[in-house]
């Protein structure tokens, strides 16, 4: 099964200065259940994240959503125009 038939896409967002996010924990962030985090990019470096993993300004970050999670994942992390 591919991930588009099953309903799933990968998106990368950066993760903007005036974030709400900026500066936490993912713990303490109330991610959409429709989304994943799959990886950060920060400073070239690759990060597996975890509950312990704090979010920066300008982290690249790679999910895995459907089609909805996209929109309540870019209203978390302050990216949707």
């Amino acid at each position: 099964m591919t991930l588009k038939n099953a309903g799933i896409e990968i998106v990368e967002m950066r993760i903007p200065e005036k974030s709400p996010i900026v500066g936490k924990m993912l713990r303490d962030i109330n991610l959409p259940r429709s989304s994943n985090l799959a990886l950060i990019i920060r400073d070239k470096q690759f990060i597996s994240p975890t509950a312990e993993t704090q979010i920066n300004a300008h982290d690249d970050v790679f999910a895995l959503v459907n089609r909805e999670g996209e929109d309540e994942l870019s209203k978390v992390f302050g990216t949707l125009d």
